[in-house]
């Protein structure tokens, strides 16, 4: 469940002012520490600004294979369908670059 702004600023207070201290106030609010320091920085650093939701990055993920690479693995595959996968994946290095 993502919280508002205001939902935020007003977590903040409540552990702020609390008498329980940062760890049992965020255990009975239902929030991890690691959350709320997060938000606490940014709102430290940047003000209310500083808790709006960020975008989604568009970087792509480490571990996707390109889609031509992909085209290119199925078609040497099915062309050299006696091969091993060890064998194929040696096949795709010498001969088309593709690491």
């Amino acid at each position: 469940m993502r919280l508002t702004v205001q939902e935020k600023q007003e977590v903040i207070k409540i552990v702020e002012g609390s008498e329980l201290g940062v760890h049992q106030t965020l255990l009975r609010l239902g929030i991890a520490k690691s959350t709320f320091y997060k938000w606490y920085k940014a709102y430290l650093d940047q003000g209310m600004v500083g808790l709006e939701p960020k975008p989604p990055s568009n970087r792509r993920q480490w571990n996707t294979i390109p889609e031509g690479e992909k085209t290119l693995v199925v078609e040497l595959a099915l062309e050299y369908s006696d091969l091993s996968p060890r064998e194929l994946a040696c096949k795709l290095s010498d001969t088309r670059g593709v690491f």
